[in-house]
C-alpha cells in the first residue's frame, strides 16, 4: 500500500500521540516509526485504504475511536465540517482535509485564522 494513502491512518495515530502526551509524538510527526503503528490501527479498526480515506473510512475510524470527538474539517473554514462525532466527549481530535490529503490540527483557533 502506498504512502500516499495512509495519510488518514498517519493523522489519527499522531493525533493520538499528541492527545495522550506520548513521548513518540515528535518522531511521528516528523514522518519516524509510523508504519507499525498505521499497520496496528488499519487492522484494529477494519479499515483499508487502498484507495484512500473518504467518508466509509471515516465512520469506521470514528466507530473505533467512539470514546473520542472527531471532527475533520473540509479546508481551513470552520463551517465546512466533514465529519463530527461523539459530541459528550472532552477528548477531541481535529484533522484537515485539505485536496486529497489529511492532517492533524494541534491549534484549531490559528488554523482556522486566515
Amino acid at each position: 500500500m502506498k504512502a500516499g494513502f495512509l495519510c488518514l491512518a498517519y493523522a489519527f495515530i499522531i493525533a493520538m500521540a499528541k492527545l495522550s502526551g506520548d513521548p513518540k509524538y515528535e518522531s511521528y510527526r516528523d514522518g519516524y516509526s509510523l508504519k507499525q503503528p498505521v499497520k496496528n490501527l488499519l487492522t484494529a479498526s477494519g479499515n483499508d485504504l487502498t484507495n484512500g480515506g473518504g467518508l466509509k473510512e471515516l465512520e469506521r475510524f470514528r466507530n473505533y475511536f467512539s470514546d473520542y470527538k472527531i471532527i475533520v474539517y473540509d479546508g481551513f473554514s470552520p463551517d465546512r465540517v466533514l465529519l463530527s462525532g461523539n459530541s459528550l466527549s472532552n477528548k477531541k481530535l481535529y484533522l484537515l482535509y485539505d485536496g486529497g490529503h489529511y492532517n492533524v490540527i494541534t491549534n484549531l483557533k490559528a488554523a482556522m485564522t486566515n
